[in-house]
């Protein structure tokens, strides 16, 4: 009885799948409701709210890892999912909601204020202080130990201290 149902849930996805009909139902069910206004509000918040919940990120990585991988483990279920978003998302309205929804999240400014913290935090972690230092030795080790460098600073350092001790009316 699972296998059968397995395969009419196949059959049936692939019907879905390449009907054209669907597609474009679906395409523009997606772009209505990306595009209200309530729906683009909810959509922050709930960004909002994931970004700074430690324990929601790690419950939603968990569950989402379990999806997918349950999701992603028959390969011909995987396959027809995989098309079926293909050409959901190569339809250009669906791409232009996308992309008007994303820019809505990046343009609010609790959400640039959450990315601005997080991101100065990582900036300023041990680890990222640790591998500038590491960084800045080595090109200074780098520096100091190249011949052509140390040529030429020889050769200013020359001049200078020539130049210093050559009285002024010798050098006219």
């Amino acid at each position: 009885m699972k296998n059968n149902v397995n395969e009419m849930t196949k059959a049936v996805l692939q019907d879905i799948v390449n009907n054209s009909e669907t597609t474009k139902l679906a395409s523009n069910f997606v772009m209505n409701v990306l595009g209200r206004d309530d729906v683009k509000e909810a959509t922050l918040r709930l960004t909002y709210n994931i970004l700074s919940d430690p324990e929601t990120q790690e419950r939603v990585n968990i569950i989402a890892v379990q999806a997918l991988t349950q999701l992603l483990y028959n390969d011909a279920t995987r396959k027809t999912i995989l098309d079926f978003l293909k050409s959901l998302i190569l339809d250009p309205s669906t791409k232009d909601a996308l992309q008007a929804l994303f820019q809505d999240v990046i343009q609010d400014s609790d959400v640039k204020e959450l990315l601005s913290r997080s991101l100065a935090e990582v900036v300023t972690s041990p680890v990222v202080s640790n591998k500038a230092v590491e960084l800045g030795k080595s090109i200074t080790h780098e520096v100091v130990s190249d011949r052509k460098i140390q040529d030429e600073t020889g050769e200013a350092m020359w001049k200078a201290l020539k130049y210093s001790v050559t009285p002024g009316w010798f050098s006219k």
